[in-house]
């Protein structure tokens, strides 16, 4: 079943009365209906209309809208729609907006001065630190392009080419699940070192993370020597975090 504008506009404006976050709207509909069925950049679009007071989920007749959707309120709404999600399409502008794509392609090159550009790969200069693995535990809104054309991110003229930081691998703990020392050593651990093992030999391989029980537990130490790998030391008066 596909779902209509309208009806994604409805289970929004649902979650905008639960008073939801619009990270949590988005979460909810991507666990519901998928991934593809509504951009970040239409939620938060969304949470702003109701919010001016919109009591309506359809869209403007044509015959309404100005001759040029060239304005300084659709010019402030695609710079904000960026902000928010700088992956964002220009079909998903022209969607959220409900303008054409000659006046979205205006407003992002001439009025905004941005581009899009792939994101480059930078690995660093010093060979030292590629000995190093470090790792932290966090909660975030998790994207991950699947696509060269989804890396694609857009810039202003003057700021420096995107480039991507060197993850080894990311790996999620189930939803009211915590860290534990079993879970860290055996699951976490292992998917870890089997990413490092197709780029190189764990000898002279250095982890490193900080002093939570998990990672400093007995089962974790055994598992790591096994391994042959060493660990790092983490100041006991550090931040909890790697850096």
């Amino acid at each position: 079943m596909n779902l209509t504008i309208e009806q994604i506009r409805v289970m929004i404006y649902y979650d905008y009365k639960k008073q939801l976050s619009q990270d949590e709207c988005l979460e909810s509909l991507h666990k519901t209906f998928g991934d593809s069925c509504v951009s970040r950049a239409t939620v938060y679009n969304w949470f702003a209309e109701f919010s001016r007071g919109r009591d309506h989920f359809e869209d403007k007749p044509c015959a309404s809208r100005p001759r040029t959707a060239v304005t300084p309120e659709n010019i402030e709404a695609v710079r904000e729609l960026v902000n928010i999600d700088p992956h964002i399409t220009c079909q998903q502008i022209e969607d959220t907006l409900q303008i054409g794509s000659a006046s979205t392609e205006i407003i992002l090159h001439d009025y905004l001065g941005l581009q899009k550009l792939h994101v480059k790969f930078n690995g660093g200069k010093s060979k030292r630190v590629y000995d190093i693995i470090t790792g932290d535990e966090s909660w975030f809104y998790y994207y991950d392009p699947q696509t060269k054309r989804q890396s694609q991110v857009w810039v202003a003229s003057n700021d420096p080419h995107p480039t991507k930081s060197g993850f080894n691998t990311i790996i999620s703990l189930e939803n009211g699940k915590t860290v534990t020392a079993k879970w860290y050593a055996n699951e976490c651990l292992i998917q870890v070192l089997k990413q490092v093992e197709k780029h190189r030999r764990f000898n002279g391989l250095l982890i490193h993370y900080d002093n939570a029980p998990a990672h400093k537990a007995a089962l974790t130490m055994e598992y790591l020597d096994t391994q042959h790998v060493k660990l790092m030391g983490h100041p006991t008066y550090s931040t909890d975090r790697s850096p």
